[in-house]
């Protein structure tokens, strides 16, 4: 706590507390407390006709002003930082004074510190320990994210992967920053979060679960013939392939081809031979994702092949669409009606896209039926799938008769 000085002492020798407004505080080489709007025209500040000192009753003085026609000083709690303002009379002298102390972003608070002149002090923050790890993960198709730990425990902080605060979810490497967000703190880390495809003998394909690191299609089956040139534009799933990426051609379990896509003004194109053992045989198409690891067998297309034949041109590109997405199937109108028997039933039938094949809804398939002749309930089933096999999740509707 602060203490009482005596009540000799002069003005001399004073050194300015704070410099705002036209009532200033000063102190002495003891520490007492003086106001005024010059040293030499300064008063010592009393309670019981004691000087007191600048840090009294674990508060300190921070500024002195006279607030509408009373004389002010505003004390500062040196643990909490509330404000409190006690007021003094013409000669510096204590007034009893409501003496509630004003918390930290209350009205009153922030009232004062416009009063006064003085803004709040911000301490400084203390260094925090920030620790990365989990910083090696394998692809599965989700967004993966460093682990993060502080010390002091649970401090918030903001996670960007190469700068952006996106969470990867592909195979590649990450730069990862990591900062303290907390005012009372600092503190940094930084580090590489690698995604990687797990490894599997032979690989996998959209229907499995594993992934491997690079395209292990082998080696393709030449034959003595002149091979079909075959050129086309490939996507998965709706998105342009990329660099890396490698599109291979099967007749049967046999590779007869394979070859790395080019892409060239956002478009990926590929440009392969692919041999036939004689006449005509029937190729299908698989592509390697070098950025997730996967290999995509799903397609609707197959390629016709034939010594000396070509498939495809610049012009006209085959279209080599990997599709693992399932077309969406909607049901249109309720799905429970009710009629009247023996009246006309009409169903309102229902609707479905795909993000390759476009619009489906001639391909729903129905079964079930209404017969409106007898009482009872009966269900309608709508299927659909796209040209790559994937098939949407079922719909249905009940009728009551």
């Amino acid at each position: 706590y602060g203490t009482f000085g005596d009540d000799e002492g002069g003005d001399t020798g004073l050194t300015e507390i704070e410099s705002l407004g036209s009532v200033k505080l000063y102190k002495d080489n003891q520490d007492r407390l003086y106001a005024g709007s010059t040293p030499q025209g300064s008063k010592p500040v009393k309670i019981n006709d004691k000087i007191i000192t600048v840090s009294l009753h674990g508060r300190s003085a921070i500024s002195a002003e006279t607030v509408s026609g009373a004389n002010q000083i505003l004390w500062r709690n040196n643990v909490s930082g509330a404000l409190m303002a006690i007021n003094f009379d013409s000669s510096w002298q204590f007034l009893p004074t409501n003496n509630d102390p004003m918390n930290i972003g209350s009205a009153e608070f922030n009232a004062a510190q416009i009063a006064f002149g003085v803004e709040q002090e911000t301490p400084e923050p203390v260094s925090a320990e920030v620790m990365l790890s989990g910083l090696t993960q394998t692809y599965d198709g989700i967004e993966k994210v460093a682990t993060v730990t502080t010390d002091p425990a649970g401090l918030s902080v903001l996670v960007t992967y190469d700068g952006v605060s996106t969470k990867p979810a592909t195979v590649g490497d990450y730069a990862v920053l990591v900062k303290v967000d907390d005012v009372n703190y600092e503190g940094s880390a930084s580090g590489t979060l690698s995604i990687i495809a797990a490894g599997g003998g032979g690989g996998s394909t959209d229907s499995g679960s594993t992934t491997t690191t690079t395209e292990n299609f082998g080696e393709p089956v030449t034959y003595t013939n002149v091979a079909t040139t075959l050129i086309g534009q490939v996507t998965i799933d709706g998105t342009t392939a990329r660099e890396g990426d490698v599109v291979a051609f099967y007749v049967g379990g046999e590779l007869r081809g394979k070859q790395a896509v080019v892409v060239d003004s956002g478009t990926a194109w590929v440009n392969a031979q692919v041999h036939a053992s004689g006449g005509v045989e029937a190729a299908t198409v698989k592509v390697y994702e070098a950025s997730t690891g996967i290999t995509h067998d799903k397609v609707g297309l197959s390629v016709e092949i034939k010594p000396e034949g070509e498939a495809g041109t610049f012009a006209e590109p085959l279209l080599i669409m990997m599709d693992n997405v399932a077309p969406k199937l909607t049901l249109l109108g309720e799905a429970q009606v009710t009629i009247d028997q023996r009246t006309t039933y009409t169903d309102a039938g229902a609707s479905a896209t795909d993000n390759v094949d476009g619009d489906l809804t001639s391909k729903i398939v129905v079964t079930g039926a209404v017969d409106t002749s007898t009482a009872g309930t009966y269900t309608l089933k709508y299927d659909v799938s796209d040209a790559a096999g994937n098939a949407a999740e079922s719909v249905s509707r009940t009728v009551v008769v």
